[in-house]
């Protein structure tokens, strides 16, 4: 084999080299003095609000279109998520609910607040192990928890949000449920359910007994209802990591499956062997489902980015995934009741800085032509740049054209919706919920605002790579070149299974690393490696997005988003809505939005509430967040990486002012408003050449994180 020749890396791997170097900082010891937070004059306490006012520049329920169903059930409809009663496309835009210990009276209050937050879809998370019966039979219903979850179902249709379910989360098994496995299991359900008869026949009865039950506050079965829009068939059930997730399983029932065929690497074996019985398995429970009448359309496998696991996602009705950026990594060794106690290690990294890996690692999964969803995402508490996740997310979801977004998650375990950030009780940690953190509650309406009413444009181009069996042979977590990744901060992206077609595309990348067939005519050759660089040298890119790539700065080919990573900044700029995040020293600007005065992290939001364009606005809703942390919240260095004790009330907003100017508008007056939406002062405005300026500030004589302009009183 003659020598391969040297090729010096490119500027854009060089980039994303070191943002991963930067990722694995993390994982090294916290330096520096502890700190606590406390009221001093950087941190200020905030008077919460969990009940915004109806019809208050807060209120997003508008956005929503009750009752859900009215216009029939969600379908698939030219690669997207529909009604099959009403022409053009539906966006879904929602959080998390369960059943952890909430009251009848409860749900109406829940359903009431996620329609404020401008929720039209809740994802019903981690409810099946509350609601299993609590005999040796898992797959019994619980009357009382049954009741509490129609109710539920119920509240929201009502206020237009549809539901969507995994039919296995963490249900329970008592020994001998599966005869294959006679002890009791939870998570290693996830494989067993699968790759065992026994695990096949029992998700079948519990998704039979949820399903084909009658609500009675509603009238019809679970099935039935167009309110349920979609349903995984399982959560987070992606073999290959199930597998090391629970190897007792693996190794007492299926490793010895595995028939490595002539020459075939032994990692390359076990992953085309899962790809076939768990392709296999998924095949025949939608088949089940489609004879048992169930007409929602079908996802799973929505657990890590594997290339291969292309092929695992080709049968399914749409594509789903979860991504998280910051996600707290607990430490080992520390007392832990739950996984999510602290002490917690977080990177503290912003996500402008890390080339929006919220949502960026997602989006090389998707199938064009299929739509897709985006079911789990976060930048968890106490993350001081955690404003922009909404910001991202619904920002990069319009970008990518997906066709849903659900935060994790509303509130926590117990079932706590009137309060900040708690000591961890049950199975997810307050650091995810948002009910009590108004930065997250903000962010979301950002993210309500822009995703649903599509106030961002989707790509021009599109590039998709080819993936066939030959990808199960990839080095390493067979995880997407970073470089891929980055492509879809400026255009479209996604993966395309091997036989299947391949037109509708500006190019589609072609690496012998990914896929075994041939090419076909107009196929881009890809090492695998910096689509950049490839696309450039077939001519389906400009070389001055690769120049901006290699500098850390990603422009979107719509011209409307705009990240620059070396200066850990974002701005967006569109006709309905503009923004800026990140370091913000020294002010930064997006179309008719120019903030000054302002130091450190923060993020400027600006959206017309009564026209499709801010230029025609005559009421608009501004947002100026920076961080906020509960009283006494501990972490054991100032740069807060190890986050070592939860805190308790009052909240305390890190303060901060800017001088915030629009141009442009019709509205006169600026009034602060309170996390209700209530009006709680009117400010001082500048008028000047077409701008309106006013000073916005955390602290000071009228806090306020948002703020309402308007032409009139």
């Amino acid at each position: 084999m003659p020598p391969v020749p040297f090729r010096a890396p490119s500027c854009v791997e060089l980039l994303l080299l070191g943002l991963a170097v930067a990722a694995g900082a993390a994982e090294g010891d916290a330096g520096g003095a502890p700190w606590r937070a406390a009221e001093d004059a950087q941190w200020r306490p905030l008077a919460l609000e969990w009940d915004v006012e109806p019809g208050s520049a807060l209120d997003c329920s508008h956005l929503l279109d009750p009752p859900a169903g009215r216009h029939g059930r969600v379908v698939v409809r030219d690669g997207h998520f529909a009604f099959a009663g009403r022409p053009g496309r539906v966006r879904l835009h929602g959080n998390h609910v369960g059943l952890e210990g909430i009251s009848a009276a409860g749900c109406e209050r829940l359903a009431e607040r996620l329609a404020r937050l401008g929720c039209n879809l809740a994802r019903i998370h981690v409810y099946d192990q509350d609601l299993q019966g609590k005999g040796a039979d898992s797959t019994a219903l619980d009357p009382a928890q049954l009741d509490l979850l129609d109710r539920l179902f119920a509240a929201c249709k009502r206020r237009g949000i549809y539901l969507t379910i995994d039919l296995y989360v963490a249900r329970v098994l008592a020994a001998g449920e599966v005869a294959e496995w006679p002890r009791p299991m939870q998570h290693g359900f996830k494989l067993a359910a699968h790759l065992t008869a026994g695990g096949d026949r029992n998700w079948r009865r519990f998704a039979a007994a949820l399903l084909e039950h009658r609500n009675p506050y509603t009238g019809l079965a679970w099935k039935d209802d167009p309110a349920l829009a979609t349903i995984s068939l399982l959560n987070e059930d992606t073999p290959y990591e199930q597998i090391a997730l629970t190897p007792d399983i693996w190794d007492g029932l299926l490793r010895a499956e595995v028939a490595p065929a002539p020459g075939e690497p032994a990692t390359a074996a076990v992953r085309r062997h899962l790809t076939e019985r768990v392709g296999a398995s998924y095949r025949a429970k939608m088949d089940w489902l489609r004879r048992c009448g169930v007409q929602q359309p079908l996802s799973g496998v929505n657990y890590r980015e594997f290339v291969f696991q292309t092929l695992l996602r080709a049968p399914l009705d749409y594509v789903d995934a979860h991504c998280y950026y910051d996600h707290p990594v607990p430490v080992e060794g520390a007392g832990r009741r739950t996984w999510v106690d602290t002490p917690l290690r977080y990177r503290m990294k912003l996500v402008e800085e890390d080339a929006a890996s919220l949502p960026r690692t997602a989006m090389p999964v998707r199938i064009p032509g299929r739509p897709f969803t985006l079911s789990e995402w976060s930048i968890p508490y106490p993350s001081p740049g955690r404003a922009s996740a909404g910001l991202f997310a619904a920002a990069y979801a319009l970008l990518q054209d997906w066709d849903g977004i659900c935060r994790l998650k509303y509130a926590a375990n117990p079932w706590r919706m009137d309060g900040p950030p708690a000591p961890v009780s049950g199975f997810m940690g307050e650091v995810f919920a948002t009910s009590g953190d108004p930065i997250a509650l903000l962010s979301d309406r950002i993210a309500a605002l822009l995703f649903l009413r599509a106030q961002a444009a989707p790509a021009r181009r599109s590039f998709a790579c080819a993936v066939d069996g030959a990808s199960h042979g990839l080095p390493g977590d067979g995880g997407y070149d970073p470089g891929f990744e980055a492509l879809g901060l400026v255009a479209r992206i996604g993966s395309l299974p091997i036989p299947g077609p391949t037109h509708g595309h500006d190019a589609v990348l072609w690496s012998p690393a990914l896929v075994g067939a041939p090419p076909p005519a107009g196929a881009v050759p890809w090492s695998g490696r910096d689509p950049f660089t490839a696309l450039v040298a077939a001519g389906r890119l400009d070389l001055d997005d690769v120049r901006r790539a290699g500098a850390g700065r990603f422009r979107s080919d719509t011209g409307e988003l705009d990240l620059d990573c070396a200066r850990a900044r974002f701005a967006l700029a569109t006709p309905g809505a503009a923004a800026v995040s990140g370091r913000l020293d020294g002010g930064h600007r997006a179309g008719p939005l120019a903030v000054e005065g302002c130091t450190g992290y923060a993020l400027a939001f600006a959206t017309a509430l009564d026209a499709p364009v801010l230029a025609r606005s005559r009421r608009v809703l501004v947002l100026f967040l920076t961080d906020a942390l509960a009283s006494g919240a501990a972490f054991a260095d100032r740069e807060r990486t190890l986050y070592t004790a939860h805190g308790h009330a009052p909240l305390l907003v890190r303060a901060a002012s800017a001088r915030i100017a629009l141009a442009g508008c019709a509205v006169q007056r600026v009034h602060a408003l309170d996390l209700a939406g209530r009006r709680i002062a009117e400010l001082p405005v500048e008028h000047g050449a077409g701008v309106l300026s006013f000073t916005a500030s955390t602290a000071g004589a009228h806090p306020a994180l948002a703020y309402e302009l308007s032409a009139g009183p």
